[in-house]
């Protein structure tokens, strides 16, 4: 039975400290789409630059960057991919969305009225999955639909303030013995057992800011990576 380590309190890290990376980390999509997704949407006019979005893309561009340069390997899953397809889809059309001046709309019946949308939110999309599953240090993860897991969901889902696909995220990490995450949801601190990195520092507050003691976990993760891990390189 998979179950959650018994830590009080997330272990919140900002990515911007100065600490050697090694091991596994899982990344939830939005740190995904600040570093690889929304910088092509900016350079093709889906959505407007800003201070923020370059902030973050910086940050996180900077951690995958890091994290490569420390053999790191971060993993993601279809979950992953799913949500940067519909992520996409929403994007494109909240773009066509301002140009006809809508401002009451839901996105997907805009998405729906258009059909060029579909070819365009496709090549955003494949755009940004193309980019991780040709990085070396981005490893897909099978994701798992056991009975273990669905439970760990449900656990997750009634234990901390997060939506499904979080729960999906975490819930395999963990499977694949990963406790580390990458994410910029404010919601994963509610959630026991877990490491996070981030570039929000409003997540420490009410935290356990305790760093993770890299010399005594590496070891652990590189054996089990090496020995253990169900998971393989995604081929085209």
């Amino acid at each position: 039975m998979v179950g959650i380590s018994p830590l009080n309190k997330a272990n919140v890290l900002n990515i911007n400290n100065d600490i050697i990376l090694d091991n596994v980390i899982a990344t939830d999509t939005n740190a995904i789409m600040y570093a690889f997704g929304y910088p092509t949407c900016i350079k093709d006019g889906i959505i407007e630059n800003s201070n923020i979005n370059n902030l973050l893309q910086n940050q996180y561009y900077s951690f995958f960057d890091k994290a490569a340069s420390n053999d790191t390997i971060i993993t993601y899953t279809h979950t992953n991919i799913c949500e940067i397809r519909t992520l996409s889809q929403k994007l494109v059309s909240k773009r066509k969305a301002k140009e006809e001046n809508l401002s009451n709309f839901k996105w997907k019946d805009i998405y729906s009225k258009y059909d060029y949308l579909k070819e365009e939110s496709n090549n955003l999309s494949n755009i940004i999955i193309s980019t991780i599953e040709q990085s070396p240090y981005f490893l897909y993860l099978e994701q798992l639909t056991s009975i273990e897991i669905i439970n760990l969901e449900n656990q997750l889902l009634l234990n901390a303030s997060i939506d499904s696909n979080d729960a999906t995220i975490i819930a395999n990490a963990l499977a694949y013995k990963i406790n580390s995450i990458l994410t910029n949801d404010m919601q994963y601190a509610n959630v026991r057992g877990i490491n996070i990195y981030t570039s929000n520092p409003k997540m420490l507050i009410g935290t356990n800011n305790n760093l993770i003691d890299f010399n005594t976990t590496c070891k652990f993760y590189k054996e089990y990576l090496n020995e253990n891990l169900i998971g393989k390189v995604k081929d085209e």
